[in-house]
């Protein structure tokens, strides 16, 4: 069947649920992770039990949903139930086919949970590590420029490849470099030692060409990183990177960067496993990591919503004679909250699979 799609724009995604709780950076990257599909009356969007890579909304036109006892449900376009996902279980527990001519919005479903982990991690950390950095430097903070460079950094497709419960002991393992327009921060063809990130000031990354002069390559600024190739290849600096302005670098030497890509030690449940956890000790708090909205359209029975960008400030409202399960759709969000759980001093564990 031939499908006609087109280009999604921030001010669509932004009618529907979590995508109104995303930043604008962050719904610019999911531009490239989502389109909209057009179906005629009658076509199969996807059928129960079929697991998706991708997290349906529904435009335009109307959808029936169809489950196991064919017990039929319509979803129309321009109403509140057509704000959340359609049927966002994995795999699928109803069919969806449409009823009239439609439009779908189709979003990549890892992505999105890239994004909303990070959106909620950087609110928590970014907010936490202010007040750390200034109760240890017994100074007022300026957060206006650690929350650019912590949330930029955030956003980089490397810290997509790390596990978030590593992040806040990355950037507290940060240290301070001051720099001058003209210095080489790093060179060509030198043994790579540390990984940067810019704070504040400008650079330009260079390279001998073929022709054997220096060629640049690109600019960097505020939030952009280097360094990191040689460190993780273990080979040598494959540019140079030359101050434009002074400025001010975080970095993170070998050790500390190659240690923090190791991902901690979290422990998993399955369904039964929770159950048997919850018969031995039935103080076990089953939290729902995920945005209100996204709670609210779909929960585990006697889970309790506990946002991850509102744990800090919920965690000390937490008994220590409890065990807390995290569970989440997409596990990053899970993973970190239990990290954070652990590291306030509760026992917590993750929910691995939840049975949908």
């Amino acid at each position: 069947m031939e499908i006609n799609t087109e280009a999604t724009d921030i001010e669509m995604l932004r009618k529907f649920v979590p995508f109104n709780e995303l930043s604008e950076n962050h719904l610019a990257g999911l531009i490239n992770k989502s389109e909209v599909i057009h179906l005629p009356k009658g076509k199969v969007l996807f059928k129960r039990d079929q697991s998706c890579r991708q997290r349906y909304y529904l435009l335009e036109g109307e959808v029936s949903l169809c489950d196991a006892e064919f017990n039929n449900t319509k979803v129309f376009s321009e109403t509140p139930e057509s704000k959340n996902p359609i049927d966002n279980h994995t795999p699928h527990k109803v069919s969806a086919i449409t009823t009239a001519p439609s439009s779908f919005v189709c979003v990549d479903n890892d992505y999105l949970d890239r994004a909303l982990t990070w959106e909620q991690a950087g609110e928590y950390l970014v907010t936490d590590l202010i007040q750390l950095e200034a109760e240890n430097a017994a100074q007022e903070p300026s957060p206006a420029n650690d929350v650019d460079w912590m949330s930029n950094l955030l956003q980089a497709e490397l810290f997509n490849q790390i596990p978030p419960s590593n992040i806040q002991r990355l950037f507290l393992d940060f240290q301070e470099l001051v720099v001058e327009p003209g210095s080489n921060v790093i060179k060509e063809g030198e043994v790579g030692d540390r990984f940067y990130v810019i704070s504040s000031g400008k650079a330009v990354v260079k390279r001998i060409g073929k022709s054997g002069h220096e060629e640049i390559i690109t600019q960097l600024q505020e939030g952009d990183f280097f360094g990191e190739e040689a460190l993780v290849a273990e080979t040598t600096r494959n540019a140079t990177v030359t101050m434009l302005s002074s400025g001010v670098l975080m970095y993170l030497d070998k050790a500390q960067f190659k240690s923090l890509l190791e991902a901690p030690i979290i422990q998993y449940l399955s369904v039964e496993q929770m159950s048997d956890l919850q018969d031995k000790y039935p103080s076990t708090k089953l939290l729902d990591v995920r945005l209100p909205l996204e709670f609210k359209n779909g929960h585990i029975d006697a889970s309790v919503n506990m946002p991850l960008s509102k744990m800090r400030e919920l965690i000390p409202q937490l008994s220590k004679e409890a065990c807390y399960i995290t569970t989440c759709e997409g596990g990053r969000r899970s993973e970190l909250g239990a990290y954070l759980l652990s590291q306030a001093g509760f026992e917590a564990y993750v929910l691995s699979d939840q049975g949908n």
